[in-house]
């Protein structure tokens, strides 16, 4: 994925997707964390399948702009709170740490220049 590579993620910019597709990206990955808060799914499990995917949208640059692109739009505050929530809680493990430097050291996760619109 793009985000592995260091890429831009939005095609306005020079990304694979549109903000649409982003969306619904993220709109699963919130539901994980959903699925997780309400305990249909245990913490090891949602590292285990999903950690590394979460984590790395997590702290990845383009993504907090995406979703403060949403809320400007008139979407409800607080959009995408689950993924946000689980996120925050796999970057404070400690067994992610390294994982988390190398990809800051690797990509430096900022993104390019924006040229395009928010959604």
């Amino acid at each position: 994925m793009a985000i592995a590579e260091c890429k831009p993620l939005n095609d306005t910019i020079g990304g694979e997707f549109s903000w649409k597709q982003l969306g619904e990206w993220l709109g699963f990955l919130d539901d994980v964390g959903f699925y997780y808060r309400r305990g249909a799914l245990d913490y090891e499990t949602v590292d285990h399948l999903f950690g590394g995917i979460i984590l790395e949208a997590y702290v990845y640059a383009e993504i907090p702009e995406f979703i403060a692109g949403i809320e400007s739009k008139g979407a409800e505050k607080g959009v995408l709170k689950d993924f946000l929530a689980l996120g925050r809680k796999l970057s404070d493990d400690p067994d992610r740490s390294a994982q988390i430097a190398l990809w800051k050291r690797d990509c430096r996760h900022s993104a390019p220049a924006r040229k395009g619109k928010s959604p």
